[in-house]
């Protein structure tokens, strides 16, 4: 039981410095920033699968279906930093994501044409 309280008090205590650590990014990063940054990583991962694609390795290669969902999961996990730190909302994580999609899903397309 005295470990079980431990343990509990520990959680609450990583939880506190997890909510201080989301305050101290809102006050230091601007939602410009922000944006910005994500943009500029949603290039990164566009660029490398057209660099794949490029080099023959159409989309039904194995390996450019893992990068593709080991970059598009990453990015995800970026915008839900975002927004959980309160630098964009919900609504606007989402089509962050849905347009990165979009775009991957065009490289999938344009892959299939050039085979």
């Amino acid at each position: 039981m005295v470990l079980e309280t431990l343990e509990l008090k520990y959680l609450y205590d990583i939880i506190a410095l997890v909510k201080k650590g989301a305050e101290i990014m809102r006050e230091s990063v601007s939602r410009e920033e922000v944006l910005n940054a994500l943009a500029k990583d949603a290039e990164k991962i566009q660029a490398l699968l057209d660099k794949q694609r490029n080099l023959l390795c159409l989309s039904q290669c194995p390996a450019f279906e893992e990068v593709a969902d080991t970059q598009l999961y990453g990015f995800s996990k970026e915008v839900h930093l975002a927004q959980s730190c309160g630098l964009i909302s919900g609504k606007e994580g989402q089509e962050i994501i849905k347009n990165l999609e979009h775009i991957l899903s065009d490289i999938y397309v344009t892959a299939g044409e050039d085979k």
